[in-house]
């Protein structure tokens, strides 16, 4: 059920909002007398009814009148019900479940609402969800007004761009893949949106290659992006394919391994290889056992260390000390430990 409320969360949202649009229509009598010889453009209006705001799927019914009323009544119910009603009941049920989180009973219910953000911010798909609700809303209530929606969106790009810088909301996994994704798409969102209102105030007469090139911009900027997110999430799915395949150890695949190792072994130990060349380079926190303290600087400890040797699996150590990682940090978040002790 809340699967399904978030797959129509905009489809029905955006109905909604079209209740409420309205545009100026000219007014003009139903019963049109037209003489021999004269043409309908130039019949004149009456100027007491001369563009009046009028509903945009029904021309027929003026806004903010007795008519348009049982449409006004039915868009705010449903956007009360379907709208803000499951985005309001899903922020009260984590907040009221917020210390079972980390269940396994309560992450398979409703895990997809927050896993992937930090402890601190099981919350923010809410703030996500109202942020789609009012990109809506501009654009369904500034219809036929193009620098008004371009500057309303500017301003919650901005708004979002600099939540994410502030608060980087999301989990810092993966080498921050989530946050530095997200943040990407919002400077991509943010450029687009300047580089529009450029075209729209463009003046008259500006060449059309102009206009063309700026478009084109826009286009590849956006290309780009989702290219660069639909690269990610293959190389994120084959890496963990990689460590799940070289980590196997029934005897029974064994024959199933050797067979697809002639076709996939290259590739999944090019992927661990890589993988552990970004994490090599990347900048690491020693944890300090005699004094309890964690320090970006190498211990002597560390300065002393072996690497593994070539041939030995590697990609044990690497999936060793991604379980150790999250184990303490389950354990932290569990026992809600303010200051690590020495022997944990």
């Amino acid at each position: 059920m809340v699967v399904i409320l978030t797959f129509i969360h905009p489809t029905v949202t955006k109905s909604m909002l079209a209740l409420l649009r309205c545009r100026p229509y000219p007014y003009v009598d139903d019963v049109i007398p037209i003489a021999s010889g004269e043409s309908v453009s130039l019949l004149s209006p009456n100027p007491m009814d001369e563009m009046q705001p009028r509903m945009d799927l029904d021309s027929r019914v003026i806004c903010r009148s007795t008519e348009h009323a049982p449409f006004l009544w039915i868009a705010v119910a449903g956007l009360l019900l379907w709208t803000f009603g499951p985005v309001i009941c899903g922020v009260a049920f984590l907040w009221r479940h917020r210390d079972s989180l980390q269940d396994h009973h309560t992450r398979r219910r409703v895990g997809f609402l927050y896993v992937g953000y930090r402890k601190s911010f099981h919350y923010w798909d809410a703030l996500l969800a109202m942020r789609r609700v009012l990109v809506l809303l501009i654009a369904q209530q500034a219809t036929a007004q193009p620098r008004q929606q371009l500057l309303g969106w500017t301003i919650i790009a901005a708004v979002c761009l600099v939540l994410q810088l502030t608060v980087w909301p999301f989990d810092r996994g993966s080498m921050d893949i989530l946050n530095r994704s997200e943040m990407r798409g919002l400077l991509v969102w943010l450029v687009s949106l300047f580089v529009m209102q450029s075209v729209v105030m463009l003046p008259e007469g500006t060449s059309l290659v102009l206009t063309i090139a700026l478009v084109l911009v826009v286009i590849l900027a956006n290309l780009v992006h989702y290219i660069i997110l639909a690269t990610q999430i293959c190389r994120y799915v084959l890496l963990q394919v990689s460590y799940r395949y070289t980590a196997l150890g029934d005897r029974t695949k064994a024959i199933a391994r050797v067979m697809a190792s002639w076709v996939t072994g290259p590739l999944l130990s090019w992927l661990i290889n890589r993988e552990e060349e970004k994490r090599r380079v990347s900048p690491k926190v020693f944890y300090d056992w005699s004094s309890a303290a964690l320090s970006a600087d190498g211990s002597p400890a560390a300065a002393g260390r072996c690497y593994p040797s070539f041939g030995r699996p590697v990609h044990r150590v690497v999936t060793a000390m991604q379980l150790t990682s999250a184990a303490v940090q389950d354990a932290i978040e569990a026992l809600k430990l303010t200051h690590v002790p020495s022997d944990l």
